[in-house]
């Protein structure tokens, strides 16, 4: 078996690169949408540098999966690389890459996520970022 499947999602959004940057590094920005449908983001650690963890509760009506792993690289304002797992799954943590670029009429956000063992557990990871990076223009609407 290879880790071989990735998936990538681009999105543009309104707002200024260092905004839509903080969205994804500052508790309280991503407490508000880092959490597919209903469920309720709480960032339990949220260490954004090399080496640091997080840890990302995802409540919803009847379970809490919860995110964790470790960030490889933090580039302020353009880059984050992060490991991705869930709490209790002995899986091998798979590698997001999130990249965010001026472009006219916001940012340009491109994220990234690799090393899938399985076709099925890619895809389903693609449905929740979806939903996730669906959510993010609300945060910087007037």
């Amino acid at each position: 078996m290879t880790d071989s499947h990735s998936l990538r999602i681009a999105s543009t959004i309104k707002a200024p690169r260092a905004k839509v940057f903080a969205a994804w590094t500052t508790p309280e920005i991503l407490s508000q949408w880092f959490a597919p449908g209903t469920r309720v983001p709480s960032p339990e650690v949220l260490d954004v540098r090399p080496g640091g963890k997080y840890r990302i509760a995802m409540k919803g009506e009847d379970d809490t999966p919860v995110a964790v792993g470790e960030y490889q690289e933090v580039i302020d304002g353009k880059k984050l690389v992060f490991t991705w797992g869930w709490d209790g799954d002995p899986s091998r943590p798979t590698l997001v890459t999130v990249t965010f670029a001026d472009v006219a009429g916001g940012t340009e956000v491109v994220l990234v996520h690799e090393r899938f063992a399985t076709v099925e557990t890619c895809e389903h990871h693609r449905q929740g970022w979806q939903a996730i990076m669906d959510k993010m223009p609300a945060l910087f609407a007037a």
